[in-house]
């Protein structure tokens, strides 16, 4: 919050005066539940949602499953010592590498793939996928005509390992998503590995392949008018579904 204070913007003003909201959610009860609380200004908003974790799905409340193309920003910043690298993901990575990646419709087509095939997903596949997100959005490299160039948010937010990842003393590999989930890799050090793909939209189409591979209970699919995603568990739901696509 002490970030969205400082932000230098037309609707600063606006933003101060602006009240904080509780943000509700139907327990199993029946009752809703405050699951978080938000704060709103014109077309900017500020949510925090209580006990939320980790980007991919399953390690969110329940609350948190209806986020999706809203993202999640943390409190924390890096200590002092060492502002060149975190082992965790503070305002600085989300800020400095998550954001203007957000901007690129391609990387947010990505990112939402990841959470939404981790719904109805087993224990095995979300750690698979939370393997594939590491890959893919926060340590990745991209080929642009022949030119090795960084485009993973963790890289963007790590001046040090910026630089060390365009040496050639890690090992680079072509993306391939069977490939990647076999991988280990360091949260407190730099990468020993990176991979590299042509682009998002190449990255994207070689994960939804990849998802078809996946053994789940239940499809979902987003509903980008009302931001809550619905689970495609019956004929009458895929068929409502499919009629959605040919309208």
């Amino acid at each position: 919050m002490r970030v969205a204070n400082a932000l230098d913007w037309h609707g600063k003003g606006e933003w101060a005066q602006a009240p904080t909201t509780d943000w509700t959610w139907p327990a199993q009860s029946g009752e809703k539940v405050a699951a978080g609380q938000f704060v709103s200004a014109q077309n900017f908003t500020f949510l925090r949602v209580y006990e939320a974790g980790h980007e991919v799905s399953f390690y969110q409340p329940q609350a948190a499953f209806l986020l999706r193309r809203l993202f999640r920003l943390t409190q924390y910043i890096r200590h002092h010592p060492d502002p060149y690298y975190t082992p965790e993901p503070d305002c600085c990575h989300k800020l400095l590498g998550h954001v203007p990646l957000f901007a690129d419709p391609n990387f947010a087509e990505l990112a939402q793939e990841v959470d939404l095939a981790s719904l109805g997903a087993s224990f095995e596949d979300i750690e698979k996928l939370a393997t594939i997100f590491w890959f893919t959005a926060e340590f990745r490299l991209c080929c642009e005509d022949g030119i090795i160039r960084v485009c993973g948010a963790g890289l963007l937010s790590l001046f040090g390992e910026l630089e060390y990842a365009l040496t050639e003393v890690p090992t680079r590999l072509e993306f391939e998503p069977s490939k990647a989930v076999e991988q280990t890799y360091p949260l407190s050090d730099y990468q020993p590995l990176y991979f590299v793909a042509d682009s998002f939209r190449d990255a994207t189409a070689k994960l939804r392949e990849f998802n078809k591979t996946m053994k789940r209970l239940f499809q979902v699919r987003y509903n980008p008018h009302t931001r809550s995603v619905e689970v495609l568990d019956s004929k009458d739901k895929v068929q409502r579904f499919a009629q959605s696509i040919t309208n």
